[in-house]
């Protein structure tokens, strides 16, 4: 049963990005005009799923609180330590746009291990269980993300990176990297663990990745739809969840509390688009960069790890005692 859920969830998901994508094309066939409108819709639905992991996630939050710590004192020290890290990543991105990349690894690594959990035992309607200390697990989960981190970078072009860049030994390796990475870890799925096929399968998905023909997709396409995926389950699992309420009050609770967080940043955003140019230009980069929405992409990431903790190991039985 949650198998087949999982699996309409995930066929469903892929149909609306792959719709989002194919009509975008087609409005907006120049890739860069079509990326700025892409980021548009997506960043603008992306920091309600944000907002809405942090709401709804408060009370284990509060958990985070040290002993003895005034909470106050807590959080502002959290701030202070985000403005600094955003400070850092801002500092680091004028030095290379290579420090993207990272941050972009670890934000696909989140959506396709919450789309391996959302398939696990530990589900719990909308509540993901702890991250299992299953080696073959976050094997897979890695190996995903690097197959899908490769797709990205055999979009790009050495020129793509800008005239500094595309000259440098790193960047003429292309998806190498990633497609060793991913196939490494296929390999050892598959000679160490129970899901043989899929290491198998990863391994050669990697190795036969056909560079060349992606390149009909802009890199725009494949940021703008690999979000809009981990948003879109989301808010289908929302509605499912909603659907299977039978308490009407519950369900219209759920709906509320669904649009509270998803309204109001979408209202501002749809107001900063609509505010005078050259007023808002710079408040406008700051909210709608792919760049700077991956920095508080990374925070969420870090935020539902802290919350979802590591699952405990089983107790071991008692010995018994000799006699």
């Amino acid at each position: 049963m949650a198998r087949a859920a999982t699996s309409r969830n995930r066929l469903l998901t892929a149909s609306v990005v792959a719709s989002f994508v194919i009509v975008t094309r087609t409005l907006f066939p120049d890739p860069q005009i079509r990326a700025a409108n892409q980021y548009l819709f997506v960043i603008t639905l992306g920091y309600g799923h944000l907002i809405g992991a942090a709401v709804f996630s408060r009370r284990r939050l509060a958990g985070l609180v040290p002993a003895g710590v005034p909470p106050r004192l807590f959080w502002a020290f959290v701030g202070v330590s985000i403005a600094n890290l955003f400070a850092l990543y801002a500092w680091l991105s004028n030095v290379s746009t290579l420090f993207f990349f990272p941050l972009l690894g670890v934000s696909l690594w989140h959506i396709v291990e919450n789309d391996l959990a959302l398939a696990g035992p530990s589900r719990n309607h909308l509540a993901l269980g702890a991250l299992p200390r299953s080696l073959e697990g976050h094997l897979l989960s890695l190996g995903i993300t690097a197959l899908v981190l490769a797709v990205g970078q055999s979009i790009l072009t050495p020129a793509d990176y800008g005239p500094v860049l595309a000259g440098s030994p790193l960047i003429r390796l292309g998806d190498a990297p990633a497609r060793f990475a991913a196939a490494g870890c296929g390999l050892v799925i598959a000679a160490t663990g129970n899901r043989r096929g899929i290491g198998i399968a990863l391994a050669g998905a990697s190795l036969l990745l056909p560079a060349d023909s992606l390149r009909a997709l802009s890199f725009g396409d494949f940021f703008s739809a690999v979000t809009l995926y981990h948003l879109v389950q989301f808010l289908l699992l929302f509605a499912g969840r909603a659907r299977e309420t039978a308490d009407t009050a519950a369900r219209r609770r759920l709906l509320r509390d669904l649009a509270s967080v998803h309204l109001p940043p979408a209202a501002l955003c749809i107001a900063l688009l609509l505010g005078p140019g050259a007023y808002f230009a710079a408040l406008r980069y700051a909210i709608f960069s792919p760049a700077i929405y991956l920095f508080w992409s990374v925070l969420h990431v870090g935020q539902t790890l802290a919350t979802r903790g590591v699952e405990r190991q089983p107790a071991r039985a008692a010995e018994p005692v000799g006699v």
